[in-house]
Formats: structure tokens, sequence, C-alpha cells
């Protein structure tokens, strides 16, 4: 009995002491609860106008602390970066002519007519494969070259085309159509693109661009620009998905 006693006095006397001088409790209705003004805190640094001796706690956080809102406010469609790629050689066309050439050099008189000349473009073709980049950036694509001789690993820019002028680096943007042709055999032979960032007075400047873009074609749905045509010593395949994952048009 003692004991419950003087529990009851321990708990009278700590409801005493943890009351303030001059406090005064008072319980709200629900109704005056809700017309009480809330009290929102301000995490915002201190402005240069504040006392000096007056804090306030401040938290910032970074960025990233919030990949939901961040995704919210930028409308949820963050667009992923496209990796470097350089698309692997192929031999294919090479291989193909160095068979051909190897074949009619069996044949007499017509060895030095088609076969000595198919044997340099074999030659010239394998040479190309190993020295020649298509490499598809971010924003653009063009051509460098593996500097094969000085045994550099890094790929170098390539020079200044050789029938236009002009760097070999072209704009997403800018092309219009792609393709590999012949499209009826298992390989390709010529690899083609068209862009309009070519100055347009270069467009129809040689035969072939004056076919590419004659009244016939565009009416047959043909986008007026600038045609190249490359050896195919890369994978036609990789060549093409590539165009097409960076949303370039394709007219077949």
């Amino acid at each position: 009995m003692g004991g419950v006693l003087l529990v009851v006095v321990a708990l009278l006397f700590g409801s005493v002491a943890s009351l303030q001088p001059g406090t005064t409790t008072t319980t709200l209705t629900k109704s005056q609860r809700k017309a009480q003004p809330r009290t929102v805190r301000n995490f915002a640094p201190e402005s240069s106008s504040s006392s000096p001796g007056k804090k306030k706690a401040t938290t910032s956080f970074p960025p990233s602390s919030f990949p939901l809102k961040a995704a919210l406010f930028s409308g949820g469609k963050r667009k992923p970066k496209q990796k470097d790629v350089v698309v692997p050689r192929d031999f294919t066309l090479t291989l193909v002519i160095a068979a051909v050439a190897a074949y009619l050099d069996q044949i007499p008189y017509v060895q030095y007519a088609f076969g000595a000349p198919l044997s340099f473009v074999a030659a010239f073709f394998f040479v190309q494969t190993l020295r020649i980049r298509f490499v598809f950036e971010e924003k653009e694509f063009g051509i460098k070259e593996a500097p094969i001789w000085t045994g550099k690993t890094a790929l170098e820019q390539s020079g200044d085309n050789y029938v236009i002028g002009g760097a070999n680096r072209w704009k997403y943007t800018g092309v219009v159509n792609y393709d590999a042709f012949p499209k009826w055999l298992p390989f390709a032979v010529l690899l083609y693109f068209k862009e309009t960032q070519t100055p347009k007075d270069k467009w129809v400047s040689n035969p072939v661009g004056r076919l590419a873009n004659n009244q016939k074609k565009l009416d047959d749905g043909a986008v007026k620009g600038q045609v190249h045509f490359f050896p195919c010593v890369c994978n036609k395949d990789v060549f093409k998905r590539e165009f097409e994952k960076r949303g370039c048009p394709k007219i077949d």
C-alpha cells in the first residue's frame, strides 16, 4: 500500500514540475484547431538582411536526392544518351573481289585484262577496310582513320572529302535517307546516305548528284540533298541500324 502511494505522489509531482510558471493549457475544439494558422518551417538559406546573432536551421539537398521529383518536373521523359558506336569492319567485299580475281588469273589473256586489275582493287579495299572506320556519336557521325602504320590505337580524324570538300562529319538532323546496295545480294557493295548539311550548290555538281535529285526521283518521294557512296568496308546491318536508332528517315 505504501508503494502505491509513492507512485501516485511521483506522478503528481512530475505533472506539476512539467508546467512552466505562467503557462496554462488549453484544450481546443475541432473547429478551433482548423481555424488556427499553420506554421511552415522555412529551410531556405538565411538572407543577408537577417540579424547577425540569430541563426536558423537550414537544410540543402542536391538535385540528385530527389530523382522522382526531377523526373516529374521534366515531364518524365529523360532521353538516354546514345553511346558512341564504331561500326565493325567487314572484309566480305574484299574477299569476293579477291576470289573473282584469282579465278580470272587462271584464264589466259583474261588474266591481264581483268585478273590483275581486280587483284589491285582487292588489295586496295583490304587496306581501306583496315583503315576506314564509321563512327556514330551522340549528335553526328563521321569517318575516322585507324592509324595502322603508326602503331597507335586511337582513331584519328580523316581528311576532307575528296569529292565535294569539307569535313567527313554530318549531323543526324540533316540525314534524309540511307541504305546499302545492292539489296538482292547477301552482302553489300556500296553504302549510301543522303544529307542536306552540304551547301546546295554541291548537290548537283556531278552526274550522280543530278541523277539523285532529278524531278522523277523527287516525284517518287525522294528528298533533295547531297548523296554519298562508300565501298562497303564495314558491317552493313550495324551501319543501317545506327541510323535507325538515331531517328534518321529512310525512303524505300
